[in-house]
């Protein structure tokens, strides 16, 4: 195929992500973490200050987070294989919470080291965590795109919550804002729990290629498009209420896997009759048969 368009690209990559169920459970575990996380970042040079008044600590304060990098590095794998990606994830939320709590209540030089080491930790296993997470629901055609856009979130998400910390640090106090922070992130364990990222560690997620070769009129270039797909279904009068919840979740599927566009239509002069349409940017072949009625 011929190398794509830039902004082509984006979009696609961004079609993919809000089509990919998986993925946005990923995106929404990045988005919850980081954006509280960013207080302990922000708000670090304001803690050594009040803490020693010294430039000394704050490299010291650093240095102690790269050394919690390097522990989370070196025991990765081991806590993913023991444990699972969530509870990982888990594990990095409950470190951070307790890091920017220490941050926020203490000024002892080992307390605020240690929550520094736990916070360096935390950040690291957590953002492996959804990187590998992210790999796992991407099929190799458009994960590039996908990773972009996991950091896009994350970042985005670090650069916004700096911000925010960082005007409510100069509002009140950086201790309270700290503590908010800290609580924030703490809660989005209940209020992400229901986005599991172990879902796609088994799914095959190679395109099938089990569709016929066409049959062209004319010679069609491979970048010539947009190409508009119809499938026509035959379903029984027993069947309307399933046929229908299967045709969405197969849209969400046109829609993540290329589409531009996708509708469902019923025929109201032909009982029975459906007619599926999707258009593409370019010629990939007909469709794969669909999983529930007949088509044609």
């Amino acid at each position: 195929m011929p190398p794509e368009r830039v902004l082509s690209a984006i979009r696609v990559g961004v079609r993919h992500a809000a089509h990919n169920r998986r993925l946005r459970a990923t995106l929404a575990r990045a988005a919850a973490f980081f954006l509280f996380a960013s207080a302990s970042s922000a708000l670090l040079p304001l803690v050594a200050r009040h803490a020693l008044g010294r430039a000394e600590f704050y490299s010291a304060m650093l240095s102690a987070i790269a050394l919690g990098t390097i522990v989370g590095s070196l025991t990765f794998v081991s806590l993913r294989r023991s444990v699972g990606l969530d509870r990982v994830i888990a594990l990095g939320v409950v470190l951070m919470s307790a890091a920017m709590s220490l941050f926020g209540y203490s000024n002892r030089v080992i307390v605020l080291l240690t929550a520094s080491g736990a916070a360096g930790f935390a950040g690291f296993v957590v953002l492996t965590s959804l990187y590998v997470s992210a790999q796992q629901v991407l099929p190799n055609w458009v994960r590039a795109r996908g990773l972009a856009i996991l950091l896009t979130v994350v970042f985005g998400s670090a650069s916004l919550g700096s911000a925010g910390w960082g005007k409510l640090a100069s509002a009140s106090d950086p201790s309270n804002a700290l503590l908010v922070a800290a609580a924030g992130a703490f809660l989005t364990l209940p209020l992400t729990s229901r986005f599991r990222l172990e879902a796609g560690i088994d799914g095959d997620l190679q395109p099938s290629l089990h569709w016929r070769k066409m049959s062209l009129a004319r010679t069609v270039q491979d970048d010539e498009g947009p190409i508009l797909v119809t499938v026509d279904y035959r379903v029984r009068a027993t069947d309307r209420a399933s046929f229908l919840k299967a045709i969405e979740e197969m849209g969400h599927e046109r829609l993540r896997d290329g589409a531009t566009r996708w509708g469902l239509f019923e025929d109201v002069e032909d009982a029975g009759r459906y007619v599926e349409i999707f258009s593409l940017q370019v010629l990939v072949g007909p469709p794969p048969p669909a999983r529930t009625g007949d088509q044609s």
